[in-house]
């Protein structure tokens, strides 16, 4: 009696359960890349300069209108809560950390956006919020910058940011190569 070869017709990817015969493997890196995409056009946060409001909207909430959130000057000026935000943001290493097993996990860092937006201020969008972490990281990263600069023309250095000592734990991410320090510029 003869055996038919009997060949897999369906693979369960992360993103979604497809056949063989329908499209080719993307690759783990692709269908991550392909996920994310597709949560992105499914939800998605805006900014109206003109009322300084953010409107989130999430094609697969049961909520039929977008949630506008209206951030008070006050609020986001305070010190209280950028440290709070920042101390949030150091505690979920999945957020920051590449090295981190979760770094790729797209569903349980959204989740974690989530429940950070819970902390800072209820009904608030995650959106708003990892806007804001990403301001700090560039702030403290142009801060860096500018004293490097200084330090080779000889000017003194511009007053430190109160927050620039918290974000040390991404010291990291401004040197790729590892465990070291960040390097100085040097223009020749």
């Amino acid at each position: 009696m003869k055996r038919r070869a009997q060949s897999k017709t369906s693979v369960a990817s992360s993103t979604d359960f497809f056949s063989l015969s329908d499209k080719p493997s993307l690759g783990r890196r692709r269908a991550l890349l392909a996920a994310k995409l597709k949560r992105q056009v499914q939800s998605t946060t805006s900014f109206d300069s003109s009322t300084g409001s953010y409107t989130y909207t999430d094609a697969t909430s049961l909520r039929k209108t977008p949630i506008t959130f209206s951030p008070s000057p006050e609020f986001m000026k305070t010190a209280k809560a950028k440290l709070k935000l920042i101390a949030l943001y150091e505690d979920h290493k999945c957020l920051w950390n590449q090295r981190n097993k979760d770094f790729f996990n797209f569903e349980l860092k959204d989740r974690i956006w989530d429940a950070i937006a819970d902390e800072m201020k209820a009904d608030s969008p995650s959106g708003f919020w990892k806007h804001m972490i990403h301001k700090l990281r560039y702030k403290v990263e142009m801060e860096r910058i500018q004293e490097q600069g200084a330090k080779f023309s000889g000017e003194s250095p511009q007053p430190k940011l109160f927050y620039s000592d918290k974000l040390l734990f991404l010291n990291h991410m401004f040197d790729r190569e590892g465990g070291k320090p960040p390097r100085e510029i040097v223009c020749l």
